[in-house]
């Protein structure tokens, strides 16, 4: 490239500097007055006598200092030059293990995904879209051609990256043979995830292990607020429809006692025991608690999966980041990542066995007083209701 050089010749210099020179002191001034005094009784004094009388700092009050000849260069106006560079972060990814790596088949939108021993990458829709990178084009990372295979939608959390590449080309890439920054560990049940992490933590000390419960434990704020509010707002709502529940049903049941007074009756008069009516009104009492609870979360999980439909889906946004947070160090997240979240709601077996013992029981304390009711029934009352 050329260069426009300015040059400059200087000769040498002289200059000459005064000195500074501290005051006298009481001893000095009595010396010079001394010599001064003694010049004069010989009769010959001068400016020569006078210095001699001086303190030896205030015989030389300057000193010359000569600068030599030189030649002073200087780049003047540099061309401009179209080069340009642009950042990106890329992530290195195994295709033999694609179940689990922080990117998956399942997150791939277009084309394929990576297959091993071959010079391909996978590019995140944003940045593709930002440099106008399609399927098949090819481009090059460090005098390496890579041919984009197809396009993904990262995830919000985890290691997102612009640029993905098999993981050894990224080791070669980076010249760092042989080496990983991230392992990730897929445990085969939840309660196995303290065990291992302790394992991992105690085989490689210097390393950070981060479980899917430390991330959850992160989360502050006003989620927790809100999931604290509907957990409480939805354990009062059941507590009262429970006990509403509950006591109209006990009212029906009542009901339903007194209006089949003739019937009951009449059973007591052909030889029923009050055991037996009890035992009689108590079974209704549970099938129709049991029929009862099964309607219910029938009708419960169809309502829940209703308001689950109509609710908006959520748009969730992470803003680029800086070069500081690229995986292998060659580069920043350019391009904001988007993901649109819905809402989920469902009724675990769980849940939906317990809302059907609940209506058992409903039904047994409203069965309990229609029967106590019914036990105290006479023949004659039937046959009051009869005349």
């Amino acid at each position: 490239m050329p260069k426009i050089v300015a040059q400059l010749q200087q000769a040498a210099r002289t200059f000459t500097v005064q000195q500074s020179v501290a005051p006298l002191t009481a001893a000095e001034q009595s010396q010079i007055q001394t010599c001064v005094q003694a010049a004069q009784q010989s009769g010959h004094i001068d400016d020569a006598t006078f210095t001699k009388c001086l303190p030896e700092r205030f015989r030389s009050t300057s000193f010359t200092v000569t600068i030599p000849a030189q030649t002073i260069q200087q780049v003047v106006n540099p061309p401009q030059t179209d080069i340009r560079s642009t950042s990106f972060t890329i992530g290195g990814v195994d295709p033999a293990q694609n179940a689990i790596g922080i990117v998956t088949p399942a997150q791939v939108t277009a084309g394929r995904f990576l297959e091993p021993g071959l010079p391909e990458a996978l590019l995140a829709e944003g940045y593709a879209q930002q440099h106008h990178l399609a399927l098949g084009q090819d481009f090059v990372i460090n005098g390496t051609r890579l041919t984009v295979v197809g396009l993904v939608k990262p995830p919000l959390a985890g290691q997102a990256a612009d640029v993905y590449v098999p993981l050894p080309d990224l080791q070669k890439l980076s010249d760092r043979s042989g080496l990983v920054n991230v392992v990730l560990v897929r445990a085969a049940s939840a309660g196995d995830v303290p065990r291992i992490s302790a394992e991992i933590h105690a085989a490689f000390p210097d390393a950070q292990v981060t479980a899917s419960t430390d991330i959850a434990a992160q989360v502050s704020g006003s989620l927790v607020d809100a999931r604290n509010l509907v957990d409480r707002t939805g354990r009062w709502l059941a507590a009262i429809v429970l006990v509403a529940t509950t006591s109209i049903t006990c009212m029906l049941m009542l009901a339903a006692v007194g209006r089949r007074v003739r019937e009951l009756g009449t059973l007591r008069a052909i030889g029923w025991s009050s055991a037996l009516i009890v035992r009689q009104v108590m079974g209704e009492s549970l099938v129709i608690g049991l029929l009862g609870g099964i309607f219910g979360v029938a009708l419960a999980v169809g309502v829940l999966d209703a308001v689950v439909q109509m609710l908006p889906p959520l748009q969730a946004v992470a803003p680029p980041s800086s070069g500081a947070s690229a995986l292998f160090g060659m580069g920043a997240i350019t391009h904001p990542l988007s993901q649109t979240i819905r809402l989920q709601a469902s009724a675990s077996p769980t849940i939906a066995g317990i809302a059907v013992l609940l209506a058992l029981l409903g039904g047994l304390l409203a069965g309990g007083g229609a029967a106590a009711r019914a036990a105290r029934l006479r023949p004659s009352d039937a046959l009051r209701e009869l005349g």
